[in-house]
């Protein structure tokens, strides 16, 4: 009995394993198939929901969304766009705000509990950004900030220079976000005298 060539071997063994795999694609039990689905969905529906609770309560367009999301819900993030400067003091209050309203959103949501890399989650697995743009809509340049985000459990805040508006940051400032809380406090604290 002849052999047949070693090329037709191999082509005849990638065909196989090529088929087994689309046949198995199709037979897999849905639950298994759909699993990545259902979190996807879920996490879609959670920022949805943020989203227009978000414009509705402090006017804030969402301008993108994300996260990490391979084989499960390790961070989420959601970008929004500001009309008007503002100061560090209200951006550092907006940024809590809406980071713990995101984390109370996903931590109060049970479909999505069991695809969390971690229960509850915390700033640490959220990144809140907000644009700013003056009053008509134009870039804002320092000393006005332009950009600032509760970033994976530390607040970031940006400003660009005008000169030079395509280089990064001109200046960028970080806190964590406990001293946020404490800095948020001392400052509501002064202004209730």
């Amino acid at each position: 009995m002849k052999c047949p060539h070693p090329s037709k071997t191999k082509k005849f063994m990638f065909k196989t394993i090529a088929s087994l795999l689309v046949f198995l694609q199709f037979f897999l039990p849905p639950k298994a198939r759909s699993q990545e689905n259902d979190y996807l969905h879920i996490t879609g529906n959670i920022r949805k929901d943020f989203e227009a609770k978000i414009l509705h309560t402090y006017g804030l367009k969402c301008i993108g969304s994300g996260g990490s999301l391979m084989y499960n819900v390790k961070k989420l993030s959601m970008e929004f766009q500001h009309k008007g400067i503002l100061n560090k003091n209200e951006l550092r209050k907006l940024l809590i705000e809406l980071t713990d309203l995101f984390l109370e959103e996903i931590n109060n949501n049970e479909e999505i509990r069991p695809y969390l890399e971690n229960y509850p989650f915390t700033p640490k697995n959220i990144d809140i950004t907000i644009y700013i743009r003056d009053s008509q809509n134009q870039r804002v340049f320092y000393p006005n900030l332009c950009v600032a985000s509760s970033l994976y459990g530390k607040l970031l805040f940006h400003t660009n220079d005008e000169a030079n508006p395509i280089a990064p940051f001109y200046t960028t400032e970080e806190e964590t976000y406990e001293e946020a809380l404490e800095k948020l406090k001392q400052y509501n604290d002064e202004s209730s005298f």
